[in-house]
């Protein structure tokens, strides 16, 4: 009988597993809203595959110059992209969620890339919004600070 519960236990574990693999992004999403520090990278890095496929897509319908110029860009997306990770690491003084944070804005900064990537600039990028959001009314009222 232990044997066998053994078995099962391992066996369920196996299957979890496969499972996990085949998951869409909307179920990964459910999941990482969840346990966001064992999804989270999970859907980054389905993300990736997808940022990878638009932009080998992009790649074969393009000319040798544009091809050039495409990888190039994709090359200091990405360094802009850990370097935007950092940046929100570093502006949350490494609190416990400061990890799930950064790699939500991760998350965020590749749908955009992927969206760029899909959509050429003439067709308009209409859901990149084009102006910040307004200021606070009360940030506007405080003087400068100096130094910045």
């Amino acid at each position: 009988m232990r044997t066998l519960i053994f078995f099962f236990i391992a066996f369920s574990g196996l299957v979890a597993h496969a499972d996990e693999t085949q998951l869409s992004e909307s179920q990964l999403e459910m999941l990482a809203d969840k346990e966001p520090k064992k999804y989270l990278p999970k859907l980054l890095q389905r993300l990736d595959a997808d940022m990878n496929e638009s932009l080998e897509k992009q790649l074969a319908a393009s000319t040798n110059k544009v091809k050039e110029a495409l990888l190039a860009a994709q090359k200091a997306w990405l360094v802009f992209r850990d370097a935007d990770s950092l940046f929100e690491l570093a502006g949350d003084d490494g609190g416990s969620g400061a990890s799930v944070f950064a790699m939500e804005r991760r998350i965020y900064q590749t749908r955009l890339r992927i969206y760029q990537l899909d959509t050429s600039f003439e067709q308009g990028w209409q859901a990149v919004p084009k102006n910040a959001p307004e200021k606070n009314a009360a940030e506007d009222q405080q003087p400068p600070t100096q130094g910045r």
